[in-house]
């Protein structure tokens, strides 16, 4: 009885069995090529619609929202120039200020030429000297640096901007194209008492970059 039926499930299929098989399979595989093909093209009307949707709404794009989001706090590793620094790996530009660019000369107050952009570097690294840092992370600019309002504590308590305290100083302008004149106030009285860059004659950092690329 058990070799009856073992040789009956191993019988081989018979001609219109096998064709009926072949068939079946070819289905099978058919209805599974088109139902990825299906998906496929699903997924790229969701992505296509993703895009147009954020283009017509004017969202930003991912990267930034999660950027936006972010606050990072840490002590400053490297200072780069005025108004760029390291914390925990990250490359950081201060929103909303421009500051002379590290191989900037100036004309100092009593005519002579400086290094303009090596004091703004010291005046921003006199800032940061072993404070922890508290950033709001803005945005991203296109050399992959996070945009950030950068805060320390000051021995009172009190929060200070630092963005703000290098334009207060003398050493950073108010980057009006970004901040919209944030740091109008600041400027003005850095300006009127003739601090820092005001001292004496500077170019603006922004038209400097042009002139030197």
């Amino acid at each position: 009885m058990t070799f009856s039926i073992f040789v009956g499930i191993m019988r081989p299929l018979s001609f219109t069995e096998s064709r009926r098989a072949m068939k079946s399979d070819r289905s099978t595989a058919a209805f599974g090529s088109a139902a990825d093909a299906q998906e496929r093209r699903e997924q790229r009307r969701a992505v296509v619609a993703a895009v147009f949707f954020a283009i017509l709404v004017g969202c930003t794009p991912l990267r930034s929202v999660e950027a936006q989001s972010a606050r990072l706090v840490g002590t400053v590793q490297r200072v780069v120039d005025g108004d760029t620094l390291e914390i925990a790996g990250q490359r950081i530009r201060l929103w909303g200020i421009d500051a002379p660019e590290s191989g900037q000369s100036c004309q100092g107050a009593g005519g002579g030429a400086y290094q303009c952009g090596q004091a703004a570097t010291s005046a921003l690294s006199g800032l940061m000297a072993t404070q922890t840092a508290s950033c709001s992370i803005v945005d991203r600019d296109r050399y992959g640096r996070l945009v950030a309002a950068c805060s320390v504590t000051a021995s009172n308590g009190a929060s200070i901007d630092v963005a703000e305290a290098m334009v207060r100083s003398g050493w950073a302008i108010d980057y009006t194209r970004y901040s919209k004149g944030h740091y109008a106030a600041a400027q003005t009285a850095a300006r009127s008492e003739r601090r820092g860059l005001w001292a004496g004659q500077f170019e603006n950092p922004a038209n400097w970059r042009r002139s030197h690329r």
